[in-house]
Formats: C-alpha cells, sequence, structure tokens
C-alpha cells in the first residue's frame, strides 16, 4: 500500500513536465515525456507517440507535441485502455500501428 502511494504522488508530481532522455553511442532511439504523452522524433523529424496516459474517457492526441508534427501512434499506446470509450485523433497522423489500441 505505501509504495503505491508513493508511485502516485511522484506520478502526480512530474505531471506536466518535459523530461528527456538522449540517444545512446549505439543511437538508440530518444524518448521524451512530455504531460500525459511519451514519444520519440522520427528520422523524418516528426514526432511517434509511443505512451498515452489518458485521465479521461475521451483519448484526444494532439497534431504538434513540443513542436514536432505528430504522425504516428505506435503499438499499445494507452496506458489505461479500459478507461477509454472514444478516440480523437487529428488528421495529421498518417500511420496507426496495428495494435495500438489493443488492451
Amino acid at each position: 500500500m505505501g509504495i503505491t502511494l508513493l508511485i502516485s504522488f511522484l506520478c502526480s508530481l512530474i505531471s506536466g513536465l518535459t523530461i528527456s532522455t538522449y540517444a545512446d553511442t549505439t543511437g538508440n532511439v530518444k524518448s521524451v515525456m512530455s504531460g500525459d504523452f511519451t514519444y520519440y522524433v522520427q528520422d523524418d523529424g516528426t514526432a511517434a507517440i509511443t505512451v498515452y496516459r489518458c485521465r479521461t474517457s475521451n483519448a484526444v492526441f494532439p497534431t504538434t507535441i513540443d513542436s514536432y508534427e505528430v504522425t504516428r501512434i505506435c503499438n499499445d499506446v494507452i496506458a489505461f485502455p479500459d478507461r477509454v470509450s472514444t478516440v480523437d485523433i487529428p488528421k495529421s497522423i498518417k500511420t496507426i500501428e496495428e495494435d495500438a489500441f489493443l488492451g
């Protein structure tokens, strides 16, 4: 119980912050957390959302995130899919991976 409370507190503490992790020397993908989203910048300079910590029943994907156009939604993107009843996807999205909304 105590660890769950601590994790909840830490998650609420960092919500809304932008936290970057940079690629290592082997060139692995950069992962960036921004608000409720985790994404990476693709080779073409657009963003691919890998995690959406949706807090409502309506999941709304952005057109841009941190000034990058969002063009891809990755597999298993929604962290709590059982909470979501509707999904809004902007026209900027060109690719939705096959298991993006599996849950």
